[in-house]
């Protein structure tokens, strides 16, 4: 029998960590710095969609330091799952009760502060709730209680710059998650797609894809079947068509297209007409417009 994605995806054990991560070894150090210490910020990960969010949350949360301190009270949940259908504030509380096996209360908020152990919560993809609730401020006061309980240690990720306020965050990093190296990048691609030949086709390939790992994790699983002369070709012609995982699902995880169509539908886009058209012009320049 297939389990849904849902019973998949939330569990008590979380996900593992991402087999292969590059270029961030700074932040990861900074995040585990402070998970070990006596009173940890709560931290948050920004970036666009595909930038490693996810993967970074991970590497902090199976850290092997970070597991002694915290033993199996580390929970992981994915708000584009648990709040797809449901974007409010009590949808996200009953997972959290399920996973921590508190009593479902009208108060789960006050049986979190009944917690005796060190926790670890990670909120991924938190926009999903944050920008689709009715009610925002609901969704703040949350943030801000789950940030007072002092056995939580709370990390959220999601998409944007501006991260929600009154919270002492640790931003990793400041100014939301940047592109990786094209050094790192070659690293990231050659290791997913195992290639050693014809390294200045590989080169070209992986510059296209300006650092972005969501799209050179897709394109290096492409790379394992197909030559990368004729990924560099197929991407002239197909652009970002090209990267979706073979033999997947479509998800935000494993399609560029899902993970772009997303952002555009996000209301922080929808809420401001005149960013799609400015979006619609600067999409028309080869090199887009310089920073």
């Amino acid at each position: 029998m297939v389990q849904p994605i849902s019973s998949i995806m939330v569990s008590a054990i979380p996900p593992p960590p991402p087999l292969i991560f590059e270029g961030r070894n700074e932040l990861v150090q900074e995040g585990i710095t402070n998970l070990l210490a006596d009173s940890p910020d709560s931290i948050i990960i920004m970036g666009f969609g595909g930038m490693g969010k996810t993967s970074l949350a991970l590497k902090l949360l199976n850290d092997v330091a970070v597991q002694a301190k915290y033993g199996a009270h580390r929970y992981f949940i994915p708000c584009d799952i648990v709040c797809s259908t449901e974007p409010t504030v009590e949808a996200l509380l009953q997972t959290m009760s399920k996973l921590m096996k508190l009593q479902l209360t009208d108060d789960a908020v006050k049986q979190l502060h009944t917690i005796s152990k060190p926790t670890i919560l990670v909120l991924d993809n938190f926009e999903t709730l944050w920008e689709n609730s009715k009610d925002q401020y609901d969704v703040q006061r949350l943030l801000e209680q789950l940030d007072s309980v002092p056995q939580i240690m709370l990390i959220i990720t999601m998409r944007g710059q501006v991260p929600p306020t009154d919270i002492n965050w640790l931003e990793l990093p400041h100014n939301s998650l940047l592109p990786l190296a094209e050094s790192v990048s070659l690293n990231v691609f050659n290791a997913i797609s195992g290639h050693n030949v014809d390294m200045e086709k590989v080169s070209e390939l992986v510059g296209q894809l300006a650092g972005w790992p969501l799209a050179i994790m897709l394109m290096a699983h492409q790379a394992k079947t197909i030559s990368p002369k004729v990924l560099v070709d197929s991407w002239k012609k197909e652009k970002t068509l090209l990267l979706a995982k073979p033999r997947t699902q479509p998800h935000q995880l494993t399609s560029v297209d899902i993970s772009i169509k997303i952002t555009l539908e996000s209301s922080l886009i929808s809420s401001k007409p005149d960013t799609l058209r400015l979006l619609s012009v600067i999409c028309n320049f080869p090199s887009g417009i310089p920073t």
